[in-house]
């Protein structure tokens, strides 16, 4: 088992060492018991001491995972490497993450790989690279018919052209997105696009059509009842 500290930060990833063992011994599903891990992990990562963490998921990576387990503890040391600033390592530690994850016949795991490391590409303004990887997620998420990652996929896709100053690619990769959404289910989400898009039109002198979207949006608040300053919208 892993040794004991005294300090309250490695002390905290001894903690999730020992959870994971557990959870995973105990998981029928590996590859799940891995992802739903490493996302409480993500939640809480920036607390933590980088060196620690960074040593918590080479133990991990060390156990007997299944491959798909494994790439996602790549993608992870990779998102850690990126936010620590140690953007060519981050790049190996994606990069092998995706050469496992292209093995798989399912494609999800993936899809959320290409779509981690554009993020993080467009993070240090690597826009082009950025793209080609959104663009990858979204041919695999087409051919998986999942329309819900696709539609997160093109939103994401329309910020990275909005930081750009490509308003029109912005504005139809919104549309594309929001083409994909149910407006039952995801009104919150349909509702950020629609700010989004007043923002973009606003940004190009249309303030007739940046109204109208900015009305959609507000629309669509009430009806789930919550205040603007309460929605998250920016």
């Amino acid at each position: 088992s892993p040794p004991m500290t005294t300090n309250l930060k490695v002390s905290k990833i001894d903690f999730f060492i020992n959870y994971f063992y557990t959870r995973f011994e105990l998981a029928e599903d590996k590859n799940e018991a891995v992802e739903i891990w490493l996302d409480e992990l993500d939640a809480s990562i920036d607390d933590w001491d980088f060196q620690a963490a960074i040593k918590l998921l080479s133990a991990i990576k060390k156990l007997s995972l299944p491959s798909e387990a494994i790439a996602l503890v790549y993608m992870a040391m990779g998102e850690l490497q990126a936010k620590e600033g140690q953007f060519e390592q981050a790049d190996q530690s994606y990069l092998k993450s995706l050469r496992t994850a292209h093995k798989f016949i399912e494609k999800k795991t993936e899809i959320r790989i290409l779509s981690r490391f554009a993020s993080n590409l467009g993070v240090q303004q690597r826009y082009e690279e950025a793209e080609k990887h959104y663009q990858d997620a979204i041919s695999l998420a087409k051919d998986s018919e999942n329309l819900y990652l696709l539609a997160q996929i093109f939103f994401s896709l329309a910020i990275l052209f909005d930081e750009q100053g490509k308003w029109g690619s912005a504005i139809q990769a919104y549309e594309d997105s929001l083409a994909r959404l149910d407006f039952d289910a995801d009104k919150d989400n349909i509702a950020r696009a629609y700010n989004n898009l007043g923002i973009l039109y606003e940004k190009q002198g249309d303030l007739s059509q940046a109204e109208e979207y900015f009305h959609k949006c507000l629309d669509l608040l009430d009806e789930l009842d919550l205040a603007y300053s309460e929605s998250g919208i920016r």
